[in-house]
């Protein structure tokens, strides 16, 4: 199993990047979306604030609030501290350190610090994983989602007050980055089974919230897979007065709730066979191997 990082564009505009190549339109909304932003792209503005992101036509002023939430964070000061958000920062002091300073990333790499701050992330990243709570992840989920909702009327006045009497949209990109895992353990109203699946499943309740956010004209939903970073996102489109019909017409079997596979009630660990590492300008690769803990 290999792991890679690597230095992340600005979020928001990886996240329209994805809207806009994304090919499955399966619903109408979905096709009003990604035309208006494909024929508008030469005029889309990422430093605009409350909301994120503003997109013109002659006619039409878009507004796009972007905010992530995280399948593996922690709880500090009541406040989800994203895993991924940790590492992207340490990542990037790492690129902008050995950048301007390739002779010392050879160095480090020689007597061990690169390698060891690499595996560190890796094994930060394989505990998160470990010590997943469905019932955490939606709380996080639904507490984002609507601290930016109540934030609406205060997106929708910007608008208004930037738009020059064009006809004001205001919409969310939800964005979840998600680790790779091997298969699922799927809850469904009929009992669990394990499953290997592309992309995080998306469960009644993600639907149900998404349905909650009436201010906003459209919910755009990004799963991201964090160790690829640079496959395409899986993109879904909705309204939230028709929630329901947009996941028909998507082709989305919502779950109950879902756990992370693997042997459930023992500790792994990981080892790192003759500490593999690759590195280049832009990315560290690791090999490493997982091990339930006590079998030798």
């Amino acid at each position: 199993m290999k792991i890679l990082f690597m230095a992340d564009k600005k979020r928001e505009e990886k996240c329209i990047e994805w809207i806009i190549d994304c090919n499955k339109l399966k619903n109408q909304k979905a096709k009003e979306i990604s035309d208006f932003l494909k024929k508008n792209r030469k005029n889309i503005e990422y430093d605009f604030e409350s909301p994120d992101i503003i997109v013109q036509s002659d006619s039409e002023l878009w507004g796009i609030e972007h905010f992530q939430v995280d399948v593996l964070f922690k709880i500090k000061n009541r406040k989800a501290q994203s895993l991924v958000g940790m590492q992207n920062n340490k990542i990037d002091d790492l690129v902008e350190k050995y950048s301007n300073n390739p002779e010392k990333l050879d160095a480090d790499i020689e007597n061990g610090k690169a390698i060891g701050a690499v595996l560190q992330m890796v094994s930060e990243r394989h505990n998160y994983k470990e010590n997943f709570k469905y019932n955490d992840f939606v709380n996080n989920f639904k507490s984002t989602c609507l601290d930016h909702h109540d934030k609406c009327e205060a997106y929708r006045k910007n608008l208004l007050d930037y738009s020059n009497n064009k006809r004001t949209i205001l919409g969310c990109i939800i964005e979840v980055p998600y680790p790779k895992v091997r298969e699922y353990i799927i809850y469904t109203s009929k009992g669990s089974r394990r499953q290997a699946l592309n992309e995080l499943p998306i469960t009644n309740d993600m639907l149900k919230i998404i349905k909650s956010l009436k201010n906003y004209n459209f919910v755009i939903l990004c799963l991201h897979c964090v160790d690829f970073p640079n496959k395409s996102a899986s993109v879904y489109y909705f309204s939230p007065t028709r929630v329901e019909e947009d996941a028909r017409t998507q082709n989305i079997h919502p779950v109950v709730c879902f756990d992370f596979g693997g042997i459930k009630g023992l500790k792994t660990e990981l080892i790192f066979p003759d500490n593999k590492i690759e590195h280049d300008e832009e990315k560290i690769t690791a090999e490493y191997q997982v091990k339930i803990k006590g079998i030798k």
